[in-house]
């Protein structure tokens, strides 16, 4: 990314940093902005999101090696599409077997590819970790061909008797299709 910087100095006074550069710094495909104010020893950044692009879909494969998330390319953990996203994408996942728990924040659609669906088995480690999917802070979620295994982890272990299968906290609308989960309830 070091090379893919461009100084703006003429924003820096606009948002009261010292420098301000554009990078492509979540891979989105669009540069985002990072404003750095440094006072004394002391330097404090913030990062932009430009959310300006056209929506896209982004793709998902248990099977692939990790690539940028297109159709081509897909991602191999539902996470690397989810933190690429901004409001009204879609994230398209070939069914099978993963082992992410999903917290999302933003509007999209996440659907299974195909007639198999998305089995999330949780990888949850602490007493902590609550559940597989937390969605938080939306006004509007689709997911379809979803099945969440709550008794087992993936190592085999019996999974604690406090994991939720889906938790939602100020969530305005919620459209579940296909969606089943089997184990503690």
């Amino acid at each position: 990314i070091g090379e893919s910087f461009i100084t703006l100095p003429v924003l820096a006074d606009d948002v009261g940093a010292g420098q301000v550069f554009s990078a492509d710094l979540d891979l989105d495909g669009d540069m985002d902005l990072l404003a750095m104010e440094q006072s004394g020893n002391m330097s404090r950044w913030q990062v932009l999101e430009n959310q300006t692009r056209e929506n896209r879909s982004f793709y998902v494969d248990y099977n692939s090696p990790g690539g940028n998330g297109d159709v081509d390319s897909p991602f191999q953990y539902i996470y690397e599409a989810l933190i690429r996203t901004i409001d009204h994408d879609t994230v398209l996942i070939n069914g099978g077997s993963y082992h992410d728990r999903l917290f999302i924040n933003k509007n999209l659609v996440i659907k299974s590819i195909g007639f198999e669906p998305v089995t999330l088995q949780p990888f949850i480690k602490s007493s902590f970790d609550s559940s597989v999917i937390t969605i938080e802070n939306i006004t509007r979620l689709e997911m379809d061909n979803f099945f969440i295994m709550l008794d087992s982890l993936i190592d085999g272990e019996v999974a604690p008797d406090h994991i939720i299968g889906i938790q939602g906290t100020n969530v305005d609308s919620l459209l579940l299709r296909n969606i089943s989960a089997w184990g503690l309830m």
